[in-house]
């Protein structure tokens, strides 16, 4: 769920318009009651109405955004989340943002039920299936599917032996 600076939205149940990043606290606790109750949202610049799903509200600010170019401010962000203080310039970012709010998992393995919010994970998940683990330890045997693994190996296994090599 996102805004663009300079928008104001419609909120038709509560009777208000609200200018957007004023007051975000008291937005986000408006907005959080609002998405509990699925209430349809209304964009006062193009009268777009549209829910709380990621690909509605996507696609609207993407229309909204070539009619309704946003105000380029230097510290200002293109999209924001109506849910918390996340913000970003990209809106593939804001995309895989919204999954965290929404549960969508679209990245599905082939080979078991896992799935996945991002296409990262799903590739790391997959070398699960393929048996492929490409980090190996310089200190010992230990090899890894994922680097994080091996740099967490080498912290708590050889955390000692690095100090005294130095």
């Amino acid at each position: 769920m996102m805004f663009f600076q300079g928008h104001k939205y419609f909120f038709p149940l509560i009777s208000i318009r609200i200018k957007l990043l004023q007051n975000i606290l008291s937005i986000t606790i408006l907005v959080k009651l609002m998405i509990k109750r699925n209430i349809v949202r209304l964009c006062t610049h193009c009268r777009s109405e549209f829910s709380r799903q990621e690909e509605d509200i996507l696609n609207h600010c993407k229309l909204c955004e070539r009619a309704h170019p946003p105000e380029r401010q230097d510290k200002s962000y293109k999209y924001v989340c109506f849910t918390c203080d996340y913000h970003t310039y990209i809106r593939t970012d804001m995309a895989r943002h919204i999954r965290c709010h929404t549960g969508d998992k679209p990245y599905k393995c082939n080979f078991c039920p896992y799935s996945s919010k991002t296409n990262k994970n799903l590739v790391h998940h997959l070398k699960t299936h393929t048996g492929e683990k490409p980090f190996q330890c310089e200190l010992c045997s230990y090899v890894c599917a994922r680097k994080s693994h091996l740099k967490l190996h080498l912290k708590r296994k050889h955390s000692n032996k690095s100090k005294d090599s130095v």
